[in-house]
């Protein structure tokens, strides 16, 4: 009995080895190439099939595990069907994640194990790859303590530090630092590093020093590791760093002391100022209120302004203001400052101060960046003197200067001035860029006749002189205004008298105006008329000439549009003499012929103006009331 037990027990025992055995062939792995390759911090991937050679059966469950001899992965995953049919295959993949500081080499194994489930017994299969890790050389360059905002005349100190981050020796490492000169510099500015080690890392330190004269604004640093490894010089890596900062104008004496001030202030026109473009001779307005938080006493406050370009004051910008503002109240103060006409064009900045006596201790500034804009070619009028009354009859000098505010050289500029339709010019030579001529002056006779009140000065500059043919490419104008007075009355050369008449739609009409000669010499005078609501016919005399005081009345015939309105219309006459011509309004009554008023409004014309007519019609009416009377008698 115990032999038949132990026979049966190791039947058992080889029929499950068998069909675990049997289930392991049914499952296999494939792999087109079991090489993989990545760089330290970089993933390397490979694929292969997943066989189920099973013929009735159906591969599912599929698991894995992943294993690296040599270092541990920063991640190992398997990408794996969810199930595999009988007699197919599916495609799988491996990754594997390098960790950073990982030697090169071909050393490293990477071993896949794939189980699955086939009607419940468990197949499994392993791959195995070789993993290969390049020589990765590489290089970091890091602030520990980056620049910051800074001032002219200011220095700084900062560290920064190098990093090997690749996975070879770097033997030698060449640190360069470039401030970009226009006055920052540094107390350093190259190293050399030796034996930097994967991994390892070395820290400097650097003062830097801005001048008193260093270009303000926006300023960078760059910072360059290069490195090489002295057994293999293919093996180099670089690094570079940029750091910005700001570089100010030290407007306050004391700049890091800014909230000790018994007042506060803000621009408030900060948005008409910051980023906005400006010319050259542009007016920059500043108005700035000012608290004083003081409940107890009052205080003197100044606010100063002044524009600022490569670290220097531009021109005579410079404006200050200084008022008294009681406890608890504030004020208000407006700047202006005048952009030079020799200014650079690019970037400027406006500085604006706010202290009260103490300005050692308790001095506030801000900064707003503008744009200087400049035209190829641009010329300007400046320190100009002029009367801004005068009399006629009066002679008068007019002066200034021409500027350059282009950024190009002029040739033979000419200011030409119109003054009471005299126009004098002047040759002022060449003119370079942002350079003042020098004084131009005019005469100025105002004609005893001239009329009075605001005449104009009309100023025109010709530039950008071709040599070749001797015309002139840009002009610029300018107006300036003064008063006249004290003018003599002329007599008018011709007085024309008008009066109403009456014409009729659709019926030729006459129409008189009186003209005279009021002169003292005899003048020939031309006549014409014109309406734009009638049609003129004739007028007479078309031209009369008029001994000194003498008098001539104008007949214009004409006939009205049949559709002209009822009412007063102007007649225009033009009289001409000599070069001057005078226009004159004659008013005109129009009548429709259909009205009821109509006869008499036309008998009363022909009585004015047209006597014959106006006979013959009376008569013929007279002549029509007798006959009517004689029949009435006759019939009684």
């Amino acid at each position: 009995m115990k032999k038949i037990f132990t026979f049966l027990f190791a039947a058992i025992l080889v029929t499950m080895f068998s069909a675990f055995a049997l289930a392991d062939a049914n499952l296999n792995l494939v792999a087109s190439t079991t090489t993989m390759s990545a760089a330290p911090l970089a993933t390397a991937t490979a694929s292969f099939s997943v066989n189920n050679t099973n013929t009735t059966t159906t591969l599912t469950n599929l698991a894995y595990t992943v294993t690296v001899s040599g270092f541990t992965p920063t991640s190992a995953t398997c990408s794996l069907p969810v199930s595999v049919l009988s007699n197919t295959s599916q495609s799988a993949s491996v990754s594997v994640g390098v960790p950073q500081y990982t030697l090169p080499g071909s050393s490293y194994t990477v071993t896949v194990n794939v189980s699955g489930n086939l009607t419940g017994l468990v197949a499994s299969a392993v791959q195995t790859f070789i993993l290969t890790v390049p020589s990765t050389p590489a290089l970091s360059v890091t602030w520990m303590t980056s620049p910051s905002e800074m001032y002219q005349g200011q220095s700084q100190t900062v560290r920064f530090n190098v990093t090997n981050t690749g996975n070879v020796i770097l033997n030698t490492v060449n640190v360069t630092l470039d401030t970009g000169a226009k006055g920052l510099t540094a107390n350093e500015s190259s190293w050399i590093l030796t034996d930097l080690n994967y991994g390892a890392s070395t820290t400097r330190s650097l003062k830097l020093t801005a001048s008193e004269t260093a270009y303000l604004g926006s300023r960078t640093l760059t910072l360059t590791a290069n490195g090489v490894n002295s057994l293999n010089s293919s093996l180099t890596a670089s690094a570079t760093s940029t750091p910005s900062f700001n570089l100010k104008y030290p407007y306050c004496e004391n700049v890091s002391n800014m909230t000790a001030s018994p007042i506060s202030y803000q621009v408030k026109n900060s948005d008409k100022i910051d980023g906005e473009t400006f010319d050259p001779l542009e007016e920059i307005k500043v108005e700035v209120k000012v608290w004083n938080n003081d409940p107890d006493d009052s205080h003197y406050a100044i606010v100063e302004a002044v524009l600022m370009q490569d670290g220097s004051e531009v021109g005579d910008t410079n404006t200050k203001k200084k008022m008294k503002i009681a406890e608890d109240d504030s004020a208000t103060f407006k700047l202006n400052m005048t952009v030079p006409a020799d200014v650079s064009a690019g970037d400027a900045y406006v500085y604006i101060t706010a202290y009260n006596d103490d300005e050692s201790t308790n001095c506030q500034q801000v900064e707003y960046r503008v744009t200087i804009n400049k035209e190829d070619k641009s010329i300007a009028l400046e320190d100009m003197d002029y009367p801004t009354a005068v009399s006629c009859g009066d002679t008068f000098t007019v002066s200034g200067k021409l500027i350059n505010i282009g950024t190009s050289d002029e040739d033979k500029v000419l200011v030409s001035l119109n003054a009471f339709k005299t126009v004098q010019e002047q040759d002022m030579g060449d003119l370079n860029e942002g350079e003042d001529s020098s004084l131009f002056s005019f005469d100025v006779k105002v004609p005893a006749n001239a009329t009075e009140g605001t005449n104009q000065l009309a100023f025109t500059v010709s530039y950008d002189y071709d040599d070749d043919d001797g015309t002139y490419g840009e002009s610029s104008s300018f107006s300036y205004a003064t008063t006249v007075s004290g003018c003599k009355k002329l007599e008018p050369d011709v007085t024309v008298k008008t009066e109403v008449s009456t014409a009729i739609t659709s019926t030729e009409s006459e129409v008189r105006f009186l003209v005279t000669n009021p002169t003292a010499v005899s003048q020939t005078y031309t006549i014409t008329a014109s309406a734009d609501w009638a049609t003129v016919s004739s007028v007479s005399p078309a031209s009369v000439t008029l001994d000194a005081g003498k008098q001539q009345y104008v007949t214009v015939k004409l006939t009205p549009n049949k559709d002209t309105s009822i009412g007063s219309h102007d007649l225009i006459a033009k009289v001409t003499y000599g070069s001057k011509t005078t226009d004159v309004k004659v008013p005109v009554s129009v009548q429709k012929a259909s009205t009821s008023s109509g006869l008499l409004d036309q008998l009363a014309f022909q009585f004015k103006y047209n006597t014959a007519w106006a006979l013959l019609d009376t008569l013929l009416v007279v002549a029509i009331i007798v006959i009517l009377v004689l029949i009435f008698v006759r019939k009684k």
